[in-house]
This record gives C-alpha cells, sequence and structure tokens, in this order.
C-alpha cells in the first residue's frame, strides 16, 4: 500500500514538474518583455521632457536655457527638428511634439550619465548639446 502511494506521489510529481518545465519559458519571454516596455516608456517620458523643456526655453526666448537628465536614453541617437524630437530605443522609433524651431540635427547619448542642454536661441531657435557625466 505504502509503495503504490510513493508511487503516485512520484508520478503526480513528476507531471506538476513536466507542466513547470513546459511553463518556464514563456514566462521568461513575458519577463523581458516587460522589462523591455518599461525602459521604453521611461525613455518616451524623457523624450517629452525634453519636448517640453525645449518648447519652455523657445517661447521664454533669447538667454533661456533648460537640462534635462537623459538616463533612459543612454545609448539610443536622437533627432531633433522643428517641433519633434525623436529617438530609436530598443528597436522602436520613439516621438515627442512640442512648439518650438530648431534647425534639424542627431546626437549620439553615451553610455553613462547624459544630459541635455536645450538653449536659446541661435538662428531663432534651440539649440541641443549633449554632455555625459561619469557613470
Amino acid at each position: 500500500m505504502k509503495a503504490q502511494a510513493t508511487l503516485e506521489f512520484l508520478a503526480v510529481l513528476a507531471a506538476f514538474l513536466a507542466f513547470l518545465a513546459a511553463w518556464a519559458p514563456l514566462g521568461a519571454g513575458v519577463r523581458e518583455k516587460i522589462i523591455s516596455r518599461a525602459q521604453e516608456a521611461e525613455a518616451q517620458a524623457e523624450l517629452s521632457r525634453l519636448a517640453f523643456a525645449s518648447e519652455e526655453a523657445y517661447l521664454l526666448g533669447d538667454g533661456n536655457s533648460r537640462e534635462i537628465d537623459a538616463r533612459a536614453l543612454a545609448g539610443a541617437t536622437i533627432r531633433w527638428s522643428d517641433g519633434e524630437i525623436g529617438a530609436d530605443v530598443s528597436g522602436r522609433a520613439l516621438r515627442a511634439a512640442a512648439r518650438f524651431r530648431a534647425r534639424a540635427g542627431e546626437a549620439l547619448m553615451q553610455p553613462g550619465k547624459p544630459k541635455i542642454l536645450v538653449s536659446c536661441c541661435s538662428e531663432g531657435g534651440v539649440e541641443f548639446t549633449v554632455s555625459t557625466g561619469s557613470p
């Protein structure tokens, strides 16, 4: 009787472990996707802050500047032109719009603690200066 109960327990345990083995890789994929989406959301939020800072500096006029901490954009290439700022993060194109004028340009955000200085007004538009702090 004890032997039969032990065999039944082992059979149930084996079935449970097989179930876990089948679902474990799926769980790992979901976790990676969640982390990727969270990084994209953080990068999008920083792009929106940068667009708002650009609009604010532009509307306030000559001599105004704003500095944005852009850690979530580290490693990405950011692009700007009149009224739009964009970046490619994790293979996805992110965009943020605002009311400002700027000559088209781009910059690679180096790893570390990148910062972007938005200054007004060079040649009638805002100017972007990218710097990298220590990691």
